[in-house]
């Protein structure tokens, strides 16, 4: 019993080790795939790649440095100004707006300006006794955002309703010379139709002008209005304030931002006297003293707040000395 046993151990230690020889041999007399031969070249199938000669191809100067540098800015100044395809906007030269104002003091002056006109077109006896005025000025501004909007290269609020809404605003801004009881129904009606719009309701075309020409739509006297406000009654007040300075940097950008907005659009081609060298030296000037305003804000600098404000009306001043 116990050889049998023996025996049967060593027979099964057999055949373990003679499945892997098996296993190896079956492999080793399998066949090879065949394997395809390397393509030959002659040097003629080059000729219709290649150029023989790559210099002979070249047109122009060799760059240099500096030109490629001067290339490569160009390019990427390109890609940044460039609209997407997908842009709302797809007018050139929409990028100066997002170089002036944001979305968010686009969508906040027009809700203020909204608050204002509440309490001016109230009765036609206040309407009649100067509130036509302020009226006018409102619905010129008015007119003016919903035209950035329209032509800002990203989204902002009430965009698809923004080329209706500045038609129907310059309509009724030209409307309100007078006070007169049709102009006051006029203004009633467009405030309705604006409060009906921040409520996300769509306006209809009732009240809209035909079209919509820059000087003649953006009255630039009333402009001058609305910037000498945000001046004289709230920026200038404001940057006297050391504390305001920490406190309201939003109140800062937006109304700087305002005057920037302003700025460009007074140098808008047709525009009265946007020919004139002087003139759009002013408007620059303007917008770069509201551009440090802004940069002296960011700072917590309340000294060079101050300053740039002061500056900001005097640029306003040699403007109004030179064309009034």
């Amino acid at each position: 019993m116990h050889d049998s046993s023996k025996s049967f151990r060593f027979f099964g230690f057999f055949v373990i080790l003679a499945i892997p020889f098996s296993f190896l041999s079956a492999q080793a007399t399998k066949p090879r795939p065949s394997r395809q031969k390397p393509p030959v070249f002659q040097s003629k199938d080059w000729d219709k790649i290649f150029f023989s000669d790559v210099a002979s191809q070249l047109q122009g100067e060799d760059p240099t440095t500096s030109t490629a540098a001067a290339t490569m800015e160009r390019e990427a100044t390109a890609d940044v100004q460039k609209p997407t395809p997908d842009s709302p906007a797809s007018t050139t030269g929409n990028s100066r707006w997002l170089q002036r104002i944001s979305s968010g003091s686009l969508e906040s002056l027009v809700k203020e300006s909204k608050l204002r006109l509440d309490g001016i077109v109230t009765t036609p006896a206040k309407f009649a006794g100067g509130g036509f005025e302020d009226a006018r000025r409102e619905f010129t501004l008015l007119a003016l955002l919903f035209a950035v909007i329209e032509e800002y290269p990203e989204e902002v609020r009430w965009q698809k309703s923004a080329s209706l809404a500045k038609r129907k605003w310059a309509r009724v801004a030209a409307g309100t010379k007078v006070g007169s009881p049709q102009a006051y129904n006029e203004a009633k009606l467009r405030l309705q139709d604006l409060a009906e719009m921040l409520n996300g309701n769509t306006l209809s075309d009732a009240g809209a002008a035909d079209e919509f020409i820059w000087a003649e739509a953006v009255n630039r006297a009333e402009l001058m209005k609305t910037l000498e406000a945000t001046l004289r009654e709230r920026m200038i007040p404001l940057a006297g304030d050391p504390k305001a300075v920490k406190e309201q940097p939003e109140e800062f950008s937006q109304l700087a931002e305002l005057i920037e907005t302003i700025g460009e659009s007074l140098k808008l081609p047709g525009m009265p006297e946007a020919d004139q060298e002087n003139y759009l030296k002013w408007c620059e000037e303007m917008i770069a003293n509201a551009e440090s305003l802004q940069q002296a804000v960011s700072l917590g600098n309340a000294d060079a707040v101050k300053a740039a404000s002061a500056k900001i009306d005097q640029s306003c001043s040699n403007c109004h000395n030179d064309f009034n």
